[in-house]
């Protein structure tokens, strides 16, 4: 709440209207491209061995201290933030398999099923793997709220009015903060341009060779690397953990 006032102090000193943050973006999964060890933290290793095939499995979640889970739920608006809503459900499994061998091998479905603190964890499937993750916009809002005050004039009524729409939409009850179009329809002439965002921020997923139950097919003298998804079964374990969960829906 704190930084909600800070950032909305900084945008009245500013003195003119902001820009409005954008509403949604698309996330790719790749693990030859954007996906690192050094955005992570490897809960385990687990070793592969199949088929002549060799490799590991390294199981982790999104790396992020106390400070940078807030920050990152204040500004749903970059990928490392839709890879941190995203493991407080599930976990990563970064497979690298080496097939040393003259022909293609098939990696099996089973050897991807993990035993981990007591709990058989099991790979989703292509068809299980979440599509979007929708955030409440904490920061866009804020944006909202102080481009409401600057083009309205800031009346006394409209800046009581804006305070109690913006509190009952951090509430999840944002009916209120339609007016705010309204607002800009009306003072269109004034100013140029759209001036708010959406209250939810949207990160479409997508993810590069998800796994089929038949396996996975490594190809002859390679080394294949990929993505799996689990489901976590400890998702909530820390207080860390609670500055994420609720602001956001996985589905």
């Amino acid at each position: 709440m704190k930084k909600i006032f800070f950032y909305i102090i900084l945008l009245v000193l500013m003195n003119s209207c902001v820009s409005p943050d954008q509403n949604e973006q698309a996330v790719t999964f790749d693990s030859n491209k954007n996906v690192t060890y050094k955005d992570l933290n490897v809960l385990e290793i687990f070793e592969i061995s199949d088929n002549q095939l060799h490799g590991y499995i390294f199981l982790t979640k999104a790396n992020s201290n106390f400070m940078d889970k807030l920050l990152l739920n204040f500004s749903v608006d970059n990928p490392q933030s839709a890879v941190l809503h995203l493991s407080q459900d599930y976990l990563i499994g970064l497979v690298v398999v080496e097939n040393d061998t003259d022909a293609s091998k098939i990696l099996s479905f089973d050897n991807l099923k993990l035993d981990w603190k007591d709990s058989k964890i099991v790979p989703l499937l292509e068809n299980e793997y979440p599509e979007r993750v929708r955030c409440f916009n904490w920061k866009g809002t804020t944006k909202n709220f102080y481009n409401f005050m600057a083009i309205s004039a800031i009346t006394i009524g409209v800046v009581v009015y804006a305070y109690i729409a913006l509190f009952a939409c951090l509430e999840g009850r944002c009916e209120r903060m339609d007016d705010l179009k309204e607002f800009e329809k009306k003072y269109s002439l004034k100013l140029k341009g759209p001036h708010f965002s959406n209250f939810n921020f949207t990160s479409t997923l997508s993810f590069n060779d998800t796994i089929k139950k038949n396996g996975i097919v490594i190809p002859e003298n390679t080394l294949t690397r990929g993505i799996v998804l689990y489901r976590n079964p400890f998702s909530v374990q820390n207080i860390s953990d609670y500055a994420l969960k609720g602001n956001c829906t996985i589905y």
